[in-house]
Formats: structure tokens, sequence, C-alpha cells
């Protein structure tokens, strides 16, 4: 009989674990805090929070001009936008306590990324320069390592948009914006 409670508890224990663990999980491949890409102001409003504000991007921070975002500083996430049209085309978070399966989230070091993806891993030929990686990425995923030694944001765009690695195309831009210096949560 003893056996089967200690049998009990130890299911128990494992289950809360189990679930915990999936909590935490806030960016998936195609998620960050249940944010999809291609949804409209409203969605991500709805789903992320009230208390936003809708801004543009630091003067010279985008070319061109006409990108916009929504701001959540309590999520520590920024919703992009293009063209005043009403579906998002990026989305980043330099929240701290956001992590992927693996762990992997901003603060994470960059030894941590690469050995928790390896070759799942790209470095991005739009984001490094003089042999430095500054941008990461995993299919939709983007890890900035602005300073070359820890990941200090992470963000989403749309792998799979016609040009997307061209230049002027989805990732170069994503990767512009992910390094943001207004996203740093370490410092």
């Amino acid at each position: 009989m003893r056996s089967k409670h200690i049998i009990a508890v130890c299911i128990a224990v494992v289950s809360l674990a189990t679930a915990a663990s999936a909590a935490t999980v806030a960016i998936t491949p195609h998620t960050i805090a249940g944010a999809k890409l291609g949804k409209g102001a409203a969605a991500y409003k709805t789903m992320l929070g009230s208390r936003v504000h809708l801004d543009q991007p630091p003067n010279g921070f985008t070319d061109p001009d006409s990108y916009t975002r929504l701001v959540f500083p309590k999520r520590k996430m920024y919703v992009y936008f293009k063209d005043g049209i009403d579906r998002a085309t990026i989305i980043t978070t330099w929240n701290k306590a956001y992590k992927t399966a693996a762990g992997i989230g901003p603060c994470s070091t960059v030894a941590e990324l690469k050995q928790a993806y390896g070759s799942k891993l790209k470095p991005s030929k739009w984001s490094t320069q003089n042999g430095n990686t500054y941008v990461y990425t995993m299919g939709d995923l983007l890890f900035a390592a602005a300073d070359l030694t820890q990941v200090t944001a992470v963000g989403l765009y749309d792998s799979k948009a016609p040009r997307a690695n061209k230049e002027g195309g989805a990732l170069p831009f994503a990767g512009f914006i992910v390094q943001a210096p207004d996203q740093t949560p370490c410092s």
C-alpha cells in the first residue's frame, strides 16, 4: 500500500514538473508568447494585453520609415507592421523570462545557443561582418547577439516570404530590427 502512495506522489511530481516546464516555453518555432505573424493589431492587443501603444521605430532605425510597431512594455515585445498594412511581419522580444523548449532566450549565452541547436542554427549572412555573427537563424526564429556573447533579443519573421533571403527581403530587415539597441534585457 505504501509503495502505491510513493508511486502516485512520484507521478504527481513529474506531472507538475512537466506542466511547469511547458508553461515556461514562450518561444516556439512559429510563436513568441503565443503570438504568430500575420495577425492584425487588434488581435495582438487582445492576446498580449491592452497596455500597449503604437509608435514609429526610432528615427533612422528603419529604411524605409514606413514601419510602425505595437509596443508591449510589460511583455518586453514589439510587433511590427509594414506600410500601414494591418498584418504583422516581425515580432521581437527581449524578455529574459521567455525561453524555447531548449531553455534558450534573451540573456542566454551564444555558447548555450550553439550547444542547444548545433547545425540547425545558421549565421545570417546579412548580419555577419568581419567574421562576427550578430544574428543567427533557425527557421522563422532569429537570435540576436548584438554583443557577440549573449542573446540580446529573439525575433520571428517569415522565412518563406518571397525573396526573404535577398537584399531588401524579410531576413535582412528582420535581422536589422532584432539587433535594435532598445532591446537590451541583460545590460
